[in-house]
């Protein structure tokens, strides 16, 4: 953790967080899949929404391992998947209205994207170098 910047650190626990919650609630939705008594709808429904949050858990864990690893690519993952998922927490917030579970969310990803775009973790060399 040597350099790393409490920013950066932030950004990189959140975002493991997220990604680890997303690949267990996306895997309990594809297991979903394999009961034969659901109908075929509901497997289907499971089967998409699963592999899509399961999917969005793996890119924010692969985000979380190239921040550590201060690429650029890394970062731009992060910024990309946690404004992705802001933007569904706003529009799911919007649609249901006021919810804890979505307030936490809404505090969640939004703390995430704040240490992301933080300068203390732009400079730290994970996002485009700055011009003179």
């Amino acid at each position: 953790m040597a350099g790393r910047p409490p920013t950066m650190i932030g950004a990189i626990s959140l975002l493991i967080l997220i990604g680890v919650s997303g690949i267990g609630a996306g895997g309990g939705l594809l297991s979903v899949t394999g009961f034969g008594d659901a109908a075929a709808d509901v497997r289907g429904a499971a089967l998409m929404m699963g592999a899509g949050i399961a999917g969005y858990g793996i890119a924010c864990a692969f985000a979380a391992a190239g921040i550590w690893s201060r690429t650029r690519w890394g970062w731009l993952l992060g910024v990309v998947t946690v404004g992705i998922g802001l933007v569904l927490l706003i529009v799911a917030t919007i649609i249901a209205g006021p919810d804890s579970i979505l307030g936490l969310g809404l505090v969640v990803w939004g703390l995430t994207l704040a240490c992301l775009l933080a300068p203390g973790t732009r400079r730290a060399g994970v996002s485009a170098p700055e011009t003179p």
